[in-house]
């Protein structure tokens, strides 16, 4: 069975004023995503939020880029 693994991606702001594409900002904040493959399930994939989002009332079905991204690969 593979490894855990883990993605980091960096948030950014997406455009600045009339800068459209050509001007951008990064920030100091992270979207952390954990992949932990199983070898017996019955689900094709499921997400789980944690940390200040936790609460929040995201999808965690087909609906969730991240869930439709997982599922494909």
């Amino acid at each position: 069975m593979p490894n855990d693994f883990f993605l980091r991606l960096p948030a950014s702001t997406s455009n600045l004023g009339p800068g459209f594409d050509c001007f951008g900002l990064a920030l100091n904040l992270y979207l952390t995503i954990t992949a932990k493959p199983l070898s017996k399930s019955s689900e094709e994939c499921r997400v789980r939020t944690t940390g200040s989002r936790e609460n929040a009332a995201l999808p965690t079905n087909a609906t969730n880029l991240i869930y439709r991204a997982s599922r494909e690969t």
